[in-house]
């Protein structure tokens, strides 16, 4: 059989058996993973109002940001690099336990080791934790680049649910075991007890995460989309090794040896399998995915100028002033920023309104935002829009579904810039600069917007 008819042949086999996602397993997994991969970000954010009582005279609302995500976007960037070193297994399984015994040491660092000492040792958890956290971040949104459209949009649209669903956990136990005001030398630990049950919570569903991985690595789906990922199919390879041969033939010994690799390593896989083509540099990648990179990095620094930070430096008029009441105005905020920026991730997953082209209009729109949420925090006229309840919701529900929707897209185009081979670099690029984006984003925010007021 002559080179063109086996790839013929090949191809036609390769559409056939092409494995489907049995269920949307892998589909409703990758959701899990999107949860995962924000769920040490969501379970502190969600639980702040806990570290604001355990830590008097200290603002873990701006500090913990900072903290977490600093680390986080540094070892992003190293991520990019260690790829072809160590593998999305080891990454992830090692990452993921890390994550699990510092979320558990937590609670249990804020309420025994007082303010003093337990305030510096929380921060360097945190920083552990924003560490461990990249690694595990970036290798999911890696690992998804691999996929079709939607298992990114599976993950981003999980990211989303991950903050509501530790939001409604931090519900439940904040009515089971609600703070109180404590008079001097008083001691409740129902605050305590709440919290250990709500980090417990997001420990289990690390575990999970880590079983899930290893599910859907064993699926022929997932198989399939990993192989094709390594490379160019099989009878792409079979094309190159014919042309080297000619140039070979011509006198052309180097392109001969430049190629020759190609059929020896074809022989040794079924004629469906994919033969890896010469991986790009990072810059070869970054100039392909960079645009969509940059609106992703823009996108998360406009939200975390004033997410949480300024939101909650604020109120409800029609809750009080107690401890009790700061905690439910805290988880109502986050919970409404949740359930809206889930929905607009849901959205971006399955309607894409802006084109690769298009979207930067909306990055853009989204800088409205800033002045919006600093005019609330100082009370400005007029007194009917910012000093009232219903545009604090307004303000964040439309902060939130723009903040979903704009970053499902912009992480869903990104890596369809670049081939199979080097979607799970640019899937990492991706999260470099959305990681990025929190960082600088609560860089400005810690170091400028907390004074606005």
């Amino acid at each position: 059989m002559s080179d063109s008819e086996e790839m013929t042949h090949s191809s036609a086999r390769s559409n056939s058996d092409e494995p489907k996602d049995k269920g949307n397993l892998v589909y409703y997994l990758f959701i899990l993973f999107g949860i995962g991969a924000l769920l040490p970000w969501n379970a502190v954010l969600t639980a702040i109002d806990f570290f604001y009582q355990s830590f008097p005279g200290h603002d873990p609302g701006f500090v913990f940001a900072l903290t977490l995500n600093g680390p986080n976007f540094i070892f992003n960037f190293v991520n990019i690099f260690i790829v072809k070193y160590v593998s999305l297994k080891v990454r992830l399984c090692i990452s993921l336990i890390c994550i699990f015994a510092l979320t558990w040491a937590m609670p249990l660092i804020a309420n025994f080791m007082g303010t003093s000492t337990g305030w510096p040792v929380i921060l360097v958890v945190i920083v552990f934790l924003g560490v461990a956290n990249s690694f595990a971040q970036g290798g999911i949104f890696g690992f998804s680049g691999m996929f079709p459209f939607k298992y990114i949009g599976a993950v981003m649209f999980g990211n989303g649910f991950s903050g509501l669903a530790m939001n409604i956990f931090r519900m439940i136990t904040l009515a089971i075991f609600p703070p109180k005001e404590l008079a001097e030398g008083e001691e409740d630990n129902s605050a305590f007890i709440g919290c250990l049950i709500y980090f417990g919570i997001a420990s289990l569903i690390l575990i999970i995460v880590l079983i899930g991985f290893y599910i859907v690595i064993g699926t022929d789906f997932a198989k399939y989309y990993i192989k094709k990922a390594e490379g160019e199919q099989a009878q792409r390879a079979l094309s190159i090794n014919a042309a080297a041969r000619s140039a070979g033939s011509f006198g052309h010994t180097d392109a001969l040896k430049e190629f020759s690799h190609i059929e020896e390593d074809y022989e040794k896989l079924d004629n469906d399998d994919p033969i890896p083509e010469k991986e790009k540099s990072f810059m070869e990648v970054y100039y392909e995915v960079g645009f969509m990179a940059i609106q992703v990095f823009l996108c998360f620094v406009i939200s975390f100028v004033v997410f949480p930070g300024t939101h909650l430096s604020t109120h409800f008029d029609f809750l009080g002033d107690t401890a009790k009441d700061r905690a439910w105005f805290t988880v109502l905020m986050i919970t409404t920023f949740n359930v809206f920026d889930t929905i607009g991730r849901f959205a971006g997953g399955f309607v894409q309104i802006f084109s690769p082209t298009t979207v930067f209009s909306l990055t853009i729109f989204r800088l409205i935002f800033i002045p919006t949420s600093v005019l609330i925090q100082l009370n400005s006229n007029p007194a009917w829009i910012f000093q009232s309840d219903w545009f604090r919701i307004f303000n964040m529900a439309a902060f939130a579904i723009s903040n979903g929707y704009n970053s499902t897209l912009l992480m869903i185009y990104g890596p369809s810039f670049t081939d199979n081979n080097n979607k799970e670099r640019a899937g990492m690029i991706m999260s470099f600069h959305l990681v990025g984006g929190i960082f600088v984003g609560s860089l400005i925010s810690s170091f400028g917007m907390k004074y606005v007021g």
